[in-house]
């Protein structure tokens, strides 16, 4: 059985993951010209950051996480 403080550290890596995510795509989006793959590469960044978003929210459903 997994404690409380196992799923803060699991749901910890898998926001830290989808920080790295949006920053490849962030980095991606600064780079690129063609303006096609750009918004796609935005629009997948944005989808990294609203996902950090809900696991922060899940983590201070939980009790896991600070308040921010």
């Amino acid at each position: 059985m997994l404690s409380k403080e196992d799923y803060k550290n699991y749901l910890e890596q898998v926001e830290n993951i989808e920080n790295s995510m949006a920053g490849v795509y962030r980095e991606c989006v600064s780079r690129l010209e063609d303006k096609n793959i750009k918004s796609i590469c935005q629009k997948l960044m944005e989808d990294e950051e609203r996902h950090a978003a809900l696991v922060r929210q899940i983590m201070k459903l939980m009790g896991t996480g600070d308040l921010q």
